[in-house]
């Protein structure tokens, strides 16, 4: 994503060393390719959940577990990334992080399942969307209730709100995620 007015351009980097897994938000400058804003900086978050991988009753971001597809949006200074959960027959969250644009500081963090599993955001390569209400995605197929919001889309902002089709469990059973097709 590029950001005209600053001459920035973000990104996100997953990297394998040392037999590790890392995510990085990377601000570059559009002009030179300099890293700008004190960055990279690493991805990280963890929020309360019940989920089974909870250590604690904290549900943390694991790079290993997770592929970044939906494209990035900046929208009110912040640049929010959404993140899939990778691998059947595992435990996996959806996560949309936020980082300040100006700053590279983390603004915000959420699972949508943060007491279930599944419910990533893929959106066919497609971002959040964002006006005066709130941020808008959808999840894919995992955990309903609870707190948990698989196959929905959801609103988050000024007035939280979200919507599940009545199909649900066929979606959910079929991994038919809601909102994948183009």
């Amino acid at each position: 994503m590029i950001d005209p007015a600053t001459k920035t351009r973000y990104a996100v980097a997953a990297t394998f060393k040392n037999n590790v897994v890392s995510c990085s938000l990377h601000a570059l400058d559009t002009t030179n390719g300099n890293e700008k804003f004190n960055g990279p900086v690493t991805i990280q978050a963890s929020v309360p959940g019940t989920a089974p991988d909870a250590v604690n009753g904290i549900v943390s971001f694991n790079p290993s577990l997770v592929l970044q597809r939906a494209a990035l949006l900046l929208f009110a200074g912040v640049v929010h990334i959404a993140f899939g959960g990778e691998g059947p027959g595992i435990v996996s969250h959806g996560w949309l992080i936020g980082y300040n644009a100006a700053t590279l500081a983390q603004a915000y963090a959420a699972s949508s399942p943060p007491n279930g599993s599944g419910g990533g955001i893929w959106m066919s390569g497609r971002g959040p969307a964002g006006d005066a209400t709130g941020l808008y995605f959808s999840t894919a197929n995992g955990s309903l209730g609870g707190g948990n919001f698989g196959e929905a889309i959801i609103r988050v902002g000024s007035s939280a709100d979200y919507f599940v089709p009545d199909n649900f469990s066929l979606l959910n059973l079929y991994d038919w995620d809601l909102g994948s097709g183009e």
